[in-house]
């Protein structure tokens, strides 16, 4: 191969790092369950296979002014600018692919964090395959740059997902409602250094909704920890900004609907010699309880 050869590039649009793909549900080969002779096996049991990370990339090489035929060996890396730069993930070997009238196409894997939404540009080596001794890679300029499918851009940091009309405008499910019992399951996490991990806004509504739906168990629908040591942290904190006209506003309002006569529509438990549940009032009443029954 000539150290001048030219290689052509066509970039499909690459749903990189912010594709969204609905859960593959995977299929097994008939089993006598499924013939009849046994019940069928539970829906709960079918196993969801991740998406990875990989990718397809089909490109063009032309070896002598004509396009490219037989196998050839590459060498696939990615970078964080057109030339110099700093190398993004591994370098991505691919043998022996087979190149048909100077078509390829090949899987590559960059990782995981190869594209934070930042612009990335593939960097391409090749050599003939059947080459003995083998030969030099021969590194193609320029690099190609990545580009991204539009609609995969919504899901970018920073990017705002609206609509104007009843349902949800964004659904991320982790196995509900009726997936596999695993503990530690996380749909959303929001995790920031010193700001709002996550955060609920509502013009008339619920800003932010919890709910444990099974009837058995005893996670909290809404759950607040602080690892705080200062006076007034807290796990969980409402407040209530305006004046209520019939004095039924609350920071926190906690109701129980269970009619047996149990249970408390708030509970405060304290692990020490503290107290369980504290209120100050500036002129009235720091705690106050009232029982509707006779």
């Amino acid at each position: 191969m000539q150290a001048k050869q030219a290689l052509k590039l066509l970039s499909l649009p690459l749903l990189v790092a912010l594709i969204c793909i609905a859960p593959v549900m995977a299929q097994e080969p008939p089993t006598t369950a499924q013939a009849g002779l046994l019940p069928p096996p539970d829906p709960q049991l079918a196993v969801i296979i991740p998406l990875g990370t990989d990718f397809t990339y089909q490109g063009r090489l032309s070896d002598g002014g004509v396009p490219a035929g037989g196998t050839y060996d590459f060498q696939f890396k990615l970078y964080d600018s057109l030339s110099g730069g700093t190398q993004i993930g591994p370098t991505v070997p691919v043998e022996d692919a087979t190149v048909s009238g100077g078509l390829f196409t090949v899987s590559l894997d960059f990782g995981r964090y190869a594209f934070p939404s930042e612009a990335r540009w593939l960097e391409v080596a090749v050599r003939p395959g059947a080459s003995t001794p083998a030969a030099p890679y021969t590194a193609l300029t320029p690099r190609t740059a990545i580009t991204a499918t539009p609609y995969a851009l919504n899901l970018a940091p920073g990017a705002v997902i609206s609509q104007e009309g009843p349902g949800a405008t964004l659904s991320v499910s982790n196995g509900a409602p009726s997936g596999l019992f695993i503990s530690l399951k996380t749909a959303i996490d929001g995790t920031t250094s010193d700001g709002v991990g996550v955060s609920g806004l509502s013009g008339a509504g619920i800003g932010v909704s919890g709910l444990h739906a099974d009837h058995t168990g005893t996670d909290p629908g809404v759950q607040g920890i602080t690892f705080s040591g200062e006076a007034t942290a807290a796990g969980v904190y409402g407040y209530a900004s305006s004046n209520a006209p019939a004095g039924f506003n609350a920071g926190v309002w906690g109701r129980n609907a269970s009619t047996n006569n149990f249970g408390y529509g708030v509970l405060g438990v304290h692990d020490g010699s503290g107290s369980g549940v504290y209120g100050d009032s500036l002129g009235g009443t720091g705690v106050q309880g009232v029982a509707n029954s006779a």
